[in-house]
């Protein structure tokens, strides 16, 4: 028997995968965004549905990914008021950069 790593023990990186998951929706969201305003389809509503559901589920991948690990309470919810912080840091940082490749696809374009 293996007594390094303990069966019941969660692997590190469940938490961790989980976390860049909820942090990566934004991009999917940003993509969705494009998709509309670059094709013109007549997806709205299932779109925006769309965009709503995973940017939902990225918050859900984001909050639950502190309780996922082996950790004290005390620091599984201090790395849940982080892990909220940095979803909301990377809704400003991926608004911004996928605004500015939205601005130089249009330029390319026309």
């Amino acid at each position: 028997m293996n007594t390094a790593n303990p069966p019941h023990l969660r692997p590190a990186w469940v938490p961790w995968l989980v976390f860049g998951l909820g942090l990566s929706a934004w991009s999917v969201v940003h993509l969705g965004t494009g998709y509309r305003l670059f094709f013109r389809y007549s997806l709205e509503p299932y779109l925006e549905a769309f965009r709503i559901a995973v940017a939902i589920a990225g918050l859900g991948c984001c909050c639950v990914a502190p309780f996922l690990t082996e950790w004290s309470l005390r620091r599984k919810w201090g790395a849940l008021c982080a892990a909220l912080l940095l979803y909301a840091i990377d809704l400003f940082i991926s608004t911004f950069v996928w605004r500015k490749v939205f601005q130089m696809i249009k330029a390319s374009i026309a």
